[in-house]
């Protein structure tokens, strides 16, 4: 803040109002700022994080957060009102996007508030388009990126990327801002669902009007389970997002004692039991990620006793049949990752058989395509990964290999700008290559892995910055770099495995700590 020559100046100038954060952005961009803006100015902080530092704040609140549209309003000279509050403000978030980059005056708000303040931090919100796109250049000076907060569908999302900002803003930490909030969502979803069942209840004895209290009580039940599962689904994602395991374990507990007690009292209808399954099954998934083989054998087994009992209930319900596979398929990859061939087996061809009755139903269907095509893949990976060499059937797992590639084929040719269908195809290719590898037909599976790397070459040809899909090409170029060992190719090795390393190198730049690309410069040097 400037600072006056008197004392009586100083005093005005103390009293003058500061702002917790200014908001940059280009006009284009307005309707998403003000859903931002008001957001940021509504946000209390969970108690026992302490105060924010803005002698405007209070009550938990952030305070005041500048944005021009709103807080220019009466302004007869908007340079000097915007130069005056960036002189008064703790914190500039600059809402990014290409038309943001494109901005004259954004740059410039930038430009001025580091020259102004070089201790005060400045933080990104990508409201659309990726970095290199939608960073002004000021932002990008000295070389470093800035702080990000990804608000886009494919970034951190709205909720997430929101939690960011405010923790920027009110400098708390990040894992313990989205720790409160999952409690605060758990909570939401505790009240709302016991004063839903409450409602019905009431409505439900309300005689005279019975058909329509029911008709009534059933929409707004439907209304409050995808409330539910919106509200538990984004809390456990927003928690594995900032890595915190362990509270993300308490807080599936939660969960799980909470829909245990649902049942017991008999309140959990048919489309709720199955919102409960889906989320048995995003749970059993954590603990297999976290290496809790057996608790995730117990909640894909419950969802598959739920599922199955609705099922028997309305054994031609397309969603019953694709919910029941869903646990078919988990209790199988419990099974798989324990080594239970058999169990898996048993399980996957059940998966396969309900996926394939979709597809039959509805052939033109690309979510009933995708499913038989995960219905053949499970079986061929299943005879690949076999321990006991003497169980595979290559036979079978090329038939179903085979069988997998035609149905992501068909559904690439439905949905030819979905990359996970495309990927899906460069996987089962690399598939059958093994298959090949394993028979020593050399030829033939360095002939499938070119195909596979034709696929991923595509994908980079669209998104050449993907990291994704540069993960996916280096993993393909070990291989390649292989098979090219074996048949004698040295030269073409030699210069794959260049590229390959150059390529690796970017990336771990980009991400020093990635275990994974740490592994593939290991695998590349072991085919030198």
């Amino acid at each position: 803040m400037a600072q006056s020559g008197s004392n009586s100046d100083h005093n005005s100038q103390e009293d003058r109002h500061t702002f917790s954060a200014f908001i940059s952005y280009s006009h284009a961009d307005a309707a998403k700022v003000r859903k931002l803006h008001s957001q940021l100015e509504a946000y209390r902080l969970p108690k026992g994080l302490g105060s924010i530092g803005t002698q405007n704040s209070h009550n938990g609140r952030l305070g005041k957060v500048f944005r021009d549209r709103e807080d220019l309003s009466a302004a007869q000279d908007l340079s000097a009102a915007v130069t005056d509050a960036l002189d008064r403000t703790q914190v500039l978030v600059v809402a990014c996007s290409p038309a943001a980059k494109a901005s004259h005056w954004v740059n410039q708000e930038v430009l001025y508030f580091r020259d102004r303040h070089p201790d005060r931090p400045i933080l990104a919100a990508i409201l659309a388009g990726d970095p290199e796109e939608a960073f002004p250049p000021a932002l990008l000076e000295g070389g470093a990126e800035p702080l990000a907060a990804d608000l886009r569908k494919e970034g951190d999302g709205w909720r997430l990327g929101f939690l960011k900002t405010v923790a920027g803003i009110a400098d708390k930490p990040l894992d313990a801002l989205v720790q409160r909030d999952s409690q605060r969502q758990l909570h939401r979803v505790i009240a709302v669902t016991c004063a839903v069942g409450l409602l019905a209840i009431v409505m439900g004895v309300m005689t005279m009007i019975a058909l329509q209290a029911r008709d009534e009580a059933q929409a707004l039940r439907k209304n409050s389970d995808a409330f539910v599962e919106r509200q538990l689904t984004e809390g456990r994602r927003d928690l594995k997002a900032v890595g915190r395991g362990e509270i993300l374990q308490k807080f599936n507990e939660r969960t799980l004692e909470f829909y245990e007690e649902q049942r017991k009292i008999g309140t959990l209808p048919d489309d709720s039991l199955e919102i409960w399954a889906r989320l048995l099954h995003a749970i059993g998934e954590d603990y297999e990620q976290t290496g809790d083989f057996e608790d995730a054998r117990k909640a894909f087994a419950e969802a598959h006793d739920v599922t199955a009992e609705l099922l028997r209930r309305e054994p031609q319900n397309k969603d019953r049949i694709f919910a029941h596979a869903q646990s078919e398929f988990w209790v199988g990859d419990a099974a798989y990752s324990n080594h239970q061939w058999n169990e898996a087996e048993d399980s996957w061809l059940s998966y396969k058989t309900l996926a394939l009755k979709l597809h039959l139903r509805e052939p033109d269907n690309v979510l009933w395509t995708t499913e038989a095509g995960y219905g053949e893949g499970n079986i061929c990976t299943l005879e690949l990964m076999r321990d006991d060499k003497a169980e595979r059937d290559l036979e079978l797992a090329y038939s179903a290999c085979s069988a997998s590639l035609q149905y992501f084929e068909k559904a690439a040719a439905m949905e030819p700008k979905d990359p996970g269908h495309k990927i899906n195809i460069a996987n089962r290719h690399a598939w059958i290559a093994d298959i090949y590898d394993l028979q020593s037909l050399n030829q033939k599976a360095l002939d499938q892995r070119y195909i596979g790397e034709g696929v991923i070459n595509d994908l980079l040809k669209a998104e050449p910055k993907n990291f994704d899909w540069l993960d996916l090409w280096v993993a393909a170029q070990t291989s390649i770099i292989s098979a090219e060992g074996k048949l004698g190719l040295s030269q073409a090795a030699s210069a794959r495995r260049a590229k390959a390393s150059s390529v690796l190198d970017m990336m771990l730049n980009h991400d020093p700590e990635n275990s994974q690309w740490k592994s593939y410069s290991k695998l590349l040097e072991e085919t030198q």
